[in-house]
């Protein structure tokens, strides 16, 4: 089981910052690498309703990398509770610079690399730039 959320967690129906958004909530645990299924129930007691609106699976890390003309950049998000250790292939000339920040968007530490293929640490909730 990865988790379960309660009805009052996530608030009333159709209350939002803006009209028809859903609002995600993270559960407890992550899906095991490899699985291709999942299954989500809902229960209800007495005559209320229980419905599900939407499921979203989202990678601990995704990346989004750009390059031309000798120079590159890549974004990584981490979507993990815990610090996640990746590489990306960071495109271009030179030293990559690679700024971690957390999750508040605070700058958590900055190193360089010239590998073509970069260690980076990405933090829990946070986001790592990697620039060349």
């Amino acid at each position: 089981m990865l988790g379960v959320v309660r009805c009052g967690d996530i608030g009333a129906q159709s209350v939002s910052s803006a009209p028809g958004a859903l609002l995600p909530v993270t559960l407890q645990a992550a899906l095991p690498a490899g699985a291709a299924i999942i299954t989500a129930t809902t229960t209800a007691s007495g005559n209320d309703t229980a419905r599900l609106d939407a499921v979203m699976i989202e990678p601990l890390v995704s990346r989004y990398v750009l390059g031309d003309g000798g120079h590159g950049s890549a974004l990584l998000r981490g979507a993990s509770r815990i610090t996640e250790n990746t590489t990306v292939a960071s495109p271009g000339k030179g030293a990559a610079v690679i700024d971690a920040h957390n999750g508040s968007g605070h700058l958590a530490g900055k190193e360089a690399s010239n590998a073509m293929t970069v260690p980076v640490a990405v933090q829990a909730d946070g986001f790592t730039i990697v620039r060349r």
